[in-house]
């Protein structure tokens, strides 16, 4: 392992002194309580991913180059996007984004309480009126297959974007001791975003989507099989408005929809909906270079697990954050104030409704500074995960009973960011410390110390990273001593050598995963792109997983060879 970091370090080095001549478009700019990645500054080639630019965020933003890693909301636009996520960040190519938007603390504006953050992807526009598009055929080992295929168009006022997938995949492993288990899985998603013009001062976006999945687990024993089939549908349908109210920046933005979900497996069937509302105002305020954000929120979900019981949730959001730019300093403070109320009524208690109301604020402070290439920001912030009905129950006298002695966990953490910055060469590091409160343990304390590079010299390009966290729960002694210390490693090459030809791998490695106890794992791919003309592309991704530990998935090398064909 000290040769692995040697070598690591020895990695960073030489991009440093392989520095070229300073530019003058950054690549990551700092906005107060979330970065932007500038994604033309990568001078991004025709087969870059948009997992390939997250890769260069400082964040363990992916276990395994694939998937974002659970807690993290992805949205299109704003809007939150509910599809395949491994097949939309592989598809979708760098050269089609303008920016990306990473918030990696729940902010104020964004009110993703008790996520690790989001991750919200801004498409170039269209410059003239036309339609392109793309459809791949990708087939893998154990007969896994995905058709993909998206499309744009636009005419004067109005631009259509349209995805549709179909996705099957089979896995098998090991559940427990002397138990298997194997899995076949159907996705089909569908997509389609209208943005129209209306007037030079208002613009109507409409997003329609719906998601069908069909699996099938089978368990395996000594004695008998046990099949786990699942099926669930999920919709969603949104309309958001965007007035502009003068030529000074001020806008007023009102957005409602509501998602559908029906889930059904061989225990139980349940059916969600969950209808929302918004409306926000971005104003400067008495001089140009201070501005607001203020907004109202209100969401309600409805949960009902036919025959068992109902569960109901009212959220209601004021928030405001004030952004101070001024020469080389940027101040950003903010609130965020938040009822629910909750309601629970068992079918076999029928004439019982638990009802339950409470609040609380999150808090925002953020202070930057840039001189040069260089720019520091401190930010400290308080959060809290929002409790569900399950959270209330606790036990008495062996038996399960709804109360509201229940805190709500609330988090508390402050961080410190640095970034260098050159025209092919990017610097970017954190230091952060997060601590938890109203917990079953008394204190959850985590402290992390974040680093990647990203450079690009011809045509070659490296993005590399490290982590080490600390972790550690007072007065939990379950958790040996030995699990509170972890690190990651990242490193990811590419090289063009011409004649349509590309050439990129992966490394990931994690002293261990998050679940204590699991053991350290390596992951590792190498993907070859060949552009064969006539809008075509092919490409084969190898990939593998050492060191999985025995209660997850026991996969063999995996390998995918994909047919890609732009549409002019």
């Amino acid at each position: 392992m000290t040769k692995l970091l040697r070598w690591f370090l020895f990695t960073l080095l030489l991009c440093w002194h392989q520095l070229a001549a300073a530019g003058d478009d950054a690549l990551i700019d700092f906005q107060g309580d979330h970065y932007v990645i500038n994604v033309g500054a990568l001078n991004p080639d025709s087969e870059m991913t948009l997992m390939d630019v997250l890769m260069l965020c400082p964040e363990v933003l992916t276990d395994n180059a694939k998937m974002l890693n659970g807690n993290f909301i992805l949205c299109v636009d704003d809007i939150d996007l509910y599809m395949d996520i491994e097949t939309f960040l592989t598809m979708v190519k760098a050269s089609e984004v303008e920016t990306i938007d990473v918030y990696t603390n729940p902010s104020i504006s964004q009110g993703a309480g008790g996520s690790d953050g989001v991750i919200n992807i801004v498409y170039k526009e269209a410059e003239k009126d036309g339609t392109t598009g793309k459809v791949a055929l990708e087939g893998s080992t154990y007969g896994n297959g995905l058709a993909y295929a998206d499309v744009k168009t636009r005419k004067r006022q109005v631009s259509v974007r349209g995805y549709a997938l179909g996705n099957q995949h089979f896995a098998r492993g090991n559940y427990l001791e002397g138990v298997s288990f194997s899995q076949r899985e159907l996705v089909e998603d569908a997509h389609v975003s209208v943005n129209w013009d209306i007037s030079p001062k208002d613009n109507l976006t409409i997003k329609l989507f719906q998601q069908f999945i069909d699996s099938k687990e089978y368990y395996h024993n000594t004695n008998d099989t046990y099949q786990s089939p699942i099926k669930d549908r999920l919709g969603e349908l949104t309309f958001s408005y965007l007035r502009t109210l003068n030529d000074k920046g001020a806008e007023l933005l009102t957005e409602a929809g509501g998602v559908f979900a029906n889930f059904s497996n061989l225990e139980m069937s349940q059916r969600d909906a969950s209808p929302y509302f918004f409306t926000e105002l971005t104003t400067p305020l008495l001089i140009d270079d201070l501005s607001m954000i203020a907004g109202w929120e209100v969401s309600y979900d409805n949960s009902w697990y036919i025959g068992l019981k109902r569960q109901q949730y009212l959220k209601n959001d004021l928030y405001v954050q004030l952004n101070y730019l001024h020469g080389p300093w940027t101040i950003t403070p903010g609130n965020r104030y938040t009822i629910l109320n909750y309601w629970n009524r068992n079918d076999d208690e029928a004439h019982k409704l638990w009802s339950h109301n409470r609040n609380a604020n999150s808090y925002l402070v953020s202070i930057g500074h840039k001189w040069g290439h260089h720019y520091v920001q401190g930010a400290f912030n308080r959060d809290f995960y929002i409790p569900i009905i399950d959270d209330f129950y606790e036990d008495v006298m062996g038996e399960p009973m709804l109360s509201t002695s229940y805190e709500t966990n609330m988090v508390w953490r402050t961080e410190l960011r640095y970034t260098y910055q050159q025209k092919n060469l990017a610097i970017f590091g954190s230091a952060v410390h997060s601590w938890k409160t109203d917990l079953p343990t008394p204190r959850e304390e985590t402290t992390g110390i974040r680093a990647s590079v990203t450079w690009h010299q011809g045509p070659f390009r490296l993005t590399a990273g490290a982590n080490f966290y600390h972790e550690h729960c007072a007065g939990d002694d379950l958790i040996p001593a030995q699990y509170d210390n972890s690190f990651t490693l990242r490193l990811s090459p590419a090289l063009l050598p011409g004649h349509g030809w590309r050439l990129s791998s992966t490394l990931i490695y994690h002293s261990r995963q998050e679940q204590y106890g699991n053991h350290p794992h390596l992951f590792a791919s190498l993907k070859v792109n060949k552009d064969l003309g006539r809008h075509c592309n092919i490409y084969a991704d190898f990939h593998d997983l050492a060191g999985m530990p025995s209660m997850s998935m026991e996969r063999s090398p995996i390998s995918t060879i994909t047919v890609l064909s732009h549409l002019a």
